[in-house]
């Protein structure tokens, strides 16, 4: 509502907790003037009920305060109408003590979830016109029987220590019988808080199932002459009854809360009549002669009897209305998705096998109508190989089939109550499916098997192709093996060409070896280079023949280290060793910058020296001649520092990515059509990477290269 927004929740609160103060000193003073004769208390006290409302409505800091205000108010109303000061102040603790029970009791339940309802158009409204509903909101619910039998319990207790403080208050103030006193409280304080209380709790709202304005309107019209014919005369007993079948009326067709308003109206008015013009219950007490208390107490009656059957009614129809616009609604969500699978079949199947439920994706699927399917054909089961399943009228099924339940009882029997498989699936003209199916029992309310749940999906294409990738896997993995095969042959050829080969050129260096070894002064020029010439490419084979062994042995796993302390300068010193008689044929000068303290690293001796000597190597190759090739070996920063720098032809850009690849040889290299395999430096690179070190390279083309391995040092014991 804008002026509650405007004004604020809060202080509107504390406007209408003030009204409620106002009325309890305009009804208290009322109804103790109008008491019935001779009566210690009033007929109707609707002062417990306001107090109450008050409490609920007022925030939680200024409780403390309402509940004085409540006292005071009350000693105020009692005085008016014309009470003692002693009498008053008794009375009005009695009322402030049940109000602040009667609270507390009804605030234990505040926090549990609240129960709603589909249709209720934008947040309720309480009956005192302030929004319910909101996250700020304490107050207590009545939405439910359980809150009812809450309120009535709270009320009770609240009313039984209001009737024993005012029993108190009678008997040792004025001398008067406390007990008839305290019956009469009691009725009279439970009532009120009954007709009262509801109205400012939290009350389910339901327009769309409620009665129209029109018979809203005739039903408050017919409560109102019912009750003034009733009570406004001098009627029987018996004609009181005619109240609560225009109650119950309001109960079952108007919102809770318009109920709650009807019955605090009717009790008002029933209390008004009663006390000002007599009525049915105060004639009933006098021609009997009894006590004018007893004419509160049968008006009291009255007023709970009323609560107690409307209320609840009220309460159970909303309750049960709000349920079935739940289930209505859920039941609208499922049919609404159930008919947007249309990718997805779902059937439902009784026990003996008929067609109760078929969705949209089931008739895409089997190419028949709904009308055709439903209670008129059978799920039918062709056992195999392959089971196929079909739609089938009696007689019209394919030969041999079984029933269905015969096929998968069996089987959900030893699941745990859904079977997943694929299915053959036979189509209304004439086609077959491969169908996946998650098939489950359902069950009736008692437990009992009430029939099948079935949810398929048409995989035939993806079955095909989940085929055909199966058996291109195979093929690939035929190639796979073949090749594997091609390659192990490869390297068990390599190695034993790298065996066989090795002895006869062994034996050609070292002829060689012998002859240039001898008094070279002896041969003829011509023949000292031929035998210079066959020493060089003698151990050019030797060495390529190295590689190969050793790439072999790396692709077959058996590369392996032996690993022990060593110095790095002598594995270096015997790679520059083997290194220096290549020189001399390319006029390359050779500088060592070796450091004079050991540089002591976990390795293989062997291996590192090979590292080595394919990287010095590598560089007399691609060095022009009367160049310089520069060799250093150090410590540094945890590391052995080994690096080879030449200034020669130089490496591309785009080639140093691939550099260490086997079998790789730069453009350069290529155009200039320089001798070499494409091994040494990605044996070399298997060597470092076997010892956790790096190698790296810095080169440009035509301004030489460096080449740098960084082992880790060995740490000292």
């Amino acid at each position: 509502m804008t002026w509650v927004r405007r004004l604020g929740r809060h202080r509107v609160l504390g406007l209408v907790v003030l009204a409620v103060l106002a009325l309890e000193v305009v009804f208290g003073q009322m109804a103790v003037r109008f008491a019935p004769p001779g009566s210690s208390v009033a007929a109707y006290w609707p002062n417990s009920g306001l107090s109450v409302v008050a409490l609920i409505l007022s925030s939680r800091r200024w409780r403390p305060a309402t509940l004085g205000g409540v006292f005071l108010v009350t000693v105020l109303a009692n005085l008016l109408g014309g009470r003692d000061l002693q009498v008053s102040a008794g009375f009005a603790m009695a009322n402030a003590a049940e109000a602040g029970l009667a609270f507390w009791l009804l605030a234990q339940a505040r926090d549990e979830p609240p129960v709603t309802g589909h249709g209720s158009p934008g947040p309720a409204l309480s009956a005192t016109g302030l929004p319910a509903d909101r996250p700020d909101d304490d107050r207590p619910r009545l939405e439910s029987v359980e809150d009812f039998i809450r309120l009535f319990v709270a009320c009770a207790f609240a009313s039984a220590l209001g009737a024993v403080l005012a029993g108190a208050t009678i008997g040792l103030l004025q001398d008067g019988d406390a007990l008839v006193t305290g019956r009469a409280v009691l009725a009279s304080h439970l009532a009120s808080m009954l007709l009262i209380v509801p109205l400012s709790m939290r009350l389910p709202r339901d327009r769309e199932h409620a009665a129209g304005p029109a018979e809203v309107l005739v039903q408050w019209a017919t409560l109102t002459l019912v009750v003034g014919a009733v009570f406004f005369g001098t009627q029987g007993l018996p004609l009181v009854f005619l109240i609560y079948p225009i109650l119950v009326w309001g109960a079952l067709r108007a919102e809770p809360w318009v109920t709650a308003l009807q019955l605090l109206v009717a009790g008002g008015a029933v209390a008004v009549l009663t006390t000002t013009r007599g009525g049915p219950y105060l004639d009933a007490i006098r021609d009997a002669g009894q006590p004018p208390e007893l004419a509160g107490t049968l008006l009291q009656a009255h007023l709970l009897a009323s609560a107690l059957v409307t209320l609840p009614l009220a309460l159970i129809k909303a309750q049960r209305l709000l349920a079935l616009a739940e289930v209505t609604r859920s039941h609208e969500e499922l049919d609404a998705i159930l008919a947007a699978t249309t990718a997805t079949a779902i059937v439902g199947i009784g026990l003996d096998g008929r067609v109760e439920y078929v969705n949209v994706g089931a008739q895409h699927l089997s190419g028949y109508q709904a009308s055709a399917l439903l209670g008129r054909a059978r799920v039918v089961v062709t056992p195999g190989p392959e089971p196929l399943l079909t739609f089938a009228e009696d007689g019209t099924g394919p030969s041999g089939e079984a029933p269905l339940r015969e096929v998968v009882d069996p089987v959900l029997d030893a699941s745990d109550g859904t079977v997943v498989q694929d299915w053959g699936f036979l189509r209304a003209d004439g086609a077959r499916l491969t169908v996946s199916v998650a098939l489950s029992r359902r069950y009736a309310a008692n437990g009992t098997p009430a029939g099948y749940l079935a949810v398929a999906e048409d995989v035939t294409e993806r079955r095909q192709q989940e085929r055909e990738v199966k058996e291109a896997l195979a093929s690939e993995k035929l190639v796979v093996d073949r090749l594997a095969q091609l390659d192990q042959t490869k390297n068990d050829f390599l190695s034993t060409v790298s065996h066989e080969l090795r002895t006869p050129i062994t034996s050609i260096l070292g002829y060689s070896q012998l002859l240039m070894g001898q008094d070279a002064s002896d041969l003829p020029a011509i023949q000292r280079q031929v035998v210079g010439r066959i020493e060089r490419n003698g151990r050019r084979l030797m060495g390529l023949i190295e590689d190969m062994l050793a790439m072999s042995q790396i692709e077959v796993g058996s590369f392996g280290f032996t690993r022990v302390p060593l110095d790095a300068r002598e594995p270096l010193a015997l790679a520059v060793e083997s290194t220096l008689p290549l020189l001399p044929a390319r006029d390359l000068a050779l500088e060592q910058r070796v450091s004079t303290e050991p540089v002591l690293v976990a390795g293989d001796a062997d291996k590192l020296e090979r590292a080595f000597e394919n990287l010095l190597s590598n560089a007399v190759k691609f060095s022009n001649p009367g160049e310089q090739i520069v060799v250093r070996l150090a410590a540094e920063a945890g590391e052995a520092v080994f690096s080879v720098t030449d200034t020669g032809i130089g490496i591309e850009s785009e080639d140093q990515e691939q550099l260490f690849d086997r079998f790789f040889r730069g453009s350069e290299a290529q155009t200039q059509a320089i001798q070499g395999a494409g091994l040494g430096l990605s044996i070399a690179a298997t060597i470092v990477n076997g010892h956790d070190g790096s190698i790296d390279i810095e080169s440009a083309p035509g301004r030489g290269s460096t080449f740098t391995i960084r082992l880790p040092l060995l740490e000292e014991v």
